[in-house]
């Protein structure tokens, strides 16, 4: 079973807390910006998915 959205949500955070203390101890601003925009986006593109699934099984129910 996949994770859950709270879950997949807890563990990017993590992962970007992560990243940003990575930057603190460089002194590195830029370290590892792409990675952080591409774990947002595909975080928010995988929400957006799922919102709209959501939107279209209840669309199905009514329609039955």
């Amino acid at each position: 079973m996949p994770p859950s959205v709270y879950e997949r949500l807890q563990l990017g955070a993590a992962i970007l807390n992560a990243l940003e203390n990575r930057r603190v101890q460089t002194g590195n601003d830029m370290l590892h910006r792409d990675l952080e925009r591409r774990i947002i986006q595909r975080e928010l593109d995988e929400l957006e998915r799922e919102s709209m699934d959501q939107k279209q099984s209840r669309t199905n129910q009514v329609d039955d």
